[in-house]
C-alpha cells in the first residue's frame, strides 16, 4: 500500500534519476493507492457527527465534490508526479513546510522543558506517561475563551481532544479552506457547523469517543511521544504516516526511533493497529528480511 504523503515526500528527493526511479515504482496501478490523511481523519469526524449531531449533516451528499477530489488523490496526483514538473516538485517541498518547522521548534522547547523537570526523558516512559496523563482544566485567564469554543466550565478534558479541537476549529473556521473542509463538506452542512461553532467544539472537546476518533487520537499520541526523542526534521512526517496505520496489519521500518514509539504507544493505543517491526538489514539482505516478516505475520 503506497499513501499520498508517501508520494509528496519522493517527490521531494533531489537527485532526479533517483526520484523519478521512485516515482515509477510507487505509481504502479498494482498499488493499493490509500486515500490521504486528511480524508482518514475528516471521515471520522463525520461519521460522530452522524452519531451525535445528525442534525448537522446535509441533506444529500455533494456528489460533484466528492468526485472531484476522489479523482484527483486517487488517479491525477499520482499521473502528475510521473510528469517530474518542476511545480510538482515545488509544491512538494513548500507542503505545510511552516506549519512543520514551527511544530519541530514547538517540540524542541517543550521538550527541553520537560527534560529539566525530569520528565518523560526516556522511550521506555512513554506509555507509562500516555496511560497517567492527568486531565486539563483551561487557566482562569483562558476560561472565557474556551467557553466560547465550547468547554463545559468545570469539567475537565482529556488532553488528547485538545489538539484535535485547536486543529479542527482553525481549518473549518479561521484559516482558508483546507483539505479537511473539502472532505467534511461532502456530507456535513458547513454553515450549520459555523452557526453552532460553540457545540462543534463541545462535541469535540466532551462528546467524541477516542476509539471513533483514532486516527487523530494516534496522531496526538505519537507527537507526544517524539518528546521523548531527539526531536527530529521527519517528526511531521511520522505524525502523517502514523494515521494509515489503522489501514495495514504489518509496517516495517528503518527508522529505529520511529519504531520505538509506535511500539510503545501501541500498548495504550484505543484500537490496534499495524505490527510494527523495525528493520536493521543492508540492502541485499532487505528483501529477504521482508519477506520472512510477512511470512511470520501470516
Amino acid at each position: 500500500m503506497i499513501a499520498p504523503a508517501t508520494l509528496l515526500e519522493l517527490l521531494k528527493t533531489p537527485h532526479k534519476a533517483s526520484r523519478l526511479k521512485k516515482i515509477k515504482l510507487v505509481c504502479r496501478s498494482r498499488w493499493v493507492r490509500l486515500p490521504t490523511e486528511a480524508k482518514s481523519e475528516a471521515d471520522e469526524v463525520v461519521a460522530e457527527i452522524t452519531r451525535l449531531h445528525p442534525e448537522w449533516l446535509r441533506t444529500s451528499k455533494d456528489l460533484a465534490r466528492q468526485a472531484r477530489l476522489q479523482n484527483l488523490w486517487g488517479y491525477i496526483k499520482w499521473q502528475e508526479a510521473r510528469s517530474d514538473e518542476d511545480y510538482l516538485i515545488a509544491e512538494a517541498r513548500s507542503n505545510y513546510q511552516n506549519e512543520k518547522e514551527w511544530m519541530v521548534r514547538a517540540q524542541k522547547e517543550q521538550q527541553k522543558a520537560w527534560r529539566s523537570d525530569g520528565y518523560l526523558r526516556y522511550p521506555n516512559e512513554i506509555a507509562k506517561a500516555i496511560s497517567q496523563l492527568p486531565t486539563f482544566t483551561p487557566d482562569p485567564k483562558h476560561e472565557r475563551l474556551m467557553i466560547s469554543q465550547g468547554w463545559r466550565q468545570g469539567e475537565p478534558i482529556e488532553i488528547w481532544r485538545t489538539q484535535a479541537h485547536m486543529i479542527l476549529m482553525s481549518v473549518l473556521f479561521d484559516n482558508p479552506p483546507h483539505t479537511y473542509f473539502d472532505w467534511i463538506g461532502i456530507y456535513v452542512d458547513i454553515s450549520a457547523l459555523q452557526n453552532n461553532h460553540r457545540a462543534f467544539g463541545e462535541m469535540l472537546l466532551h462528546e467524541v469517543e477516542a476509539a471513533r476518533m483514532r486516527r487523530n487520537w494516534l496522531r496526538w499520541a505519537v507527537d507526544f511521544a517524539q518528546h521523548a526523542m531527539k526531536v527530529g526534521q521527519g517528526n511531521p512526517m511520522d505524525g502523517q504516516l502514523s494515521s494509515y496505520l489503522y489501514d495495514a496489519n504489518l509496517f516495517i521500518t528503518r527508522d529505529k526511533r520511529f519504531s520505538d514509539i509506535l511500539n510503545e504507544v501501541r500498548q495504550v493505543s484505543p484500537c490496534n493497529f499495524a505490527t510494527t517491526i523495525y528493520s536493521h538489514a543492508d540492502e541485499k539482505g532487505l528483501i529477504d528480511e521482508i519477506k520472512a516478516c510477512i511470512t511470520s505475520a501470516r
